[in-house]
């Protein structure tokens, strides 16, 4: 969303600068890593396999799962997850041609794109893939799967106190390793 909101004149004015962990802004995405997560027998090792997807092990997985799986059973929550995959009646319409990443390159909102090396749920250089159209963008990555905020959040918490202040100090090169990684 906030590479996608950076691109909108209406809205971009209002963002000083957007991290992205993970998220492509829709593109970059694998087939496997989606078909991975779009289906989910109820169960609690069926949770553990889509957590196993999104994160490297943690001392706290076993909660995460339960909270997850009590989240899931909210009412309206697993519906509006599993929606995102069904077909609209709007297919036929005539659809919009999406310029983006291409749509980035007016960007002037400094961007920050966080990339796990070990991430199978998109593509290995989408980040790098992005940054080639968007002047503004600075690519880190960080050795974690696809959500290091949740399994790593300590790495993760100061790989973003590095970006903030990079961003607010304007430095001016493209590639980053996380702190305590090597490229």
């Amino acid at each position: 969303m906030a590479l996608r909101a950076a691109t909108l004149p209406w809205f971009s004015w209002r963002v000083s600068a957007a991290v992205s962990i993970s998220g492509t802004g829709g593109p970059y995405r694998t087939r496997e890593g989606l078909a991975a997560l779009s289906r989910f027998d109820g169960s609690h090792a069926d949770m553990l396999r889509i957590v196993r997807l999104l994160t490297d092990n943690f001392p706290a997985i076993d909660d995460h799962v339960e909270l997850r799986l009590r989240d899931a059973c909210n009412p309206g929550h697993y519906r509006a997850v599993a929606a995102a995959g069904l077909a609209t009646p709007f297919e036929s319409a005539p659809k919009h041609r999406d310029d983006y990443p291409r749509s980035l390159r007016t960007v002037r909102t400094p961007l920050a794109l966080v990339s796990g090396r070990q991430d199978n749920l998109v593509e290995p250089d989408w980040a790098h893939r992005i940054a080639e159209h968007a002047p503004s963008c600075k690519v880190y990555e960080i050795d974690a799967r696809h959500s290091p905020n949740i399994s790593d959040p300590e790495t993760t918490a100061a790989l973003l106190l590095t970006i903030v202040g990079e961003l607010e100090g304007g430095a001016a090169t493209h590639d980053h390793a996380a702190p305590g990684t090597s490229r």
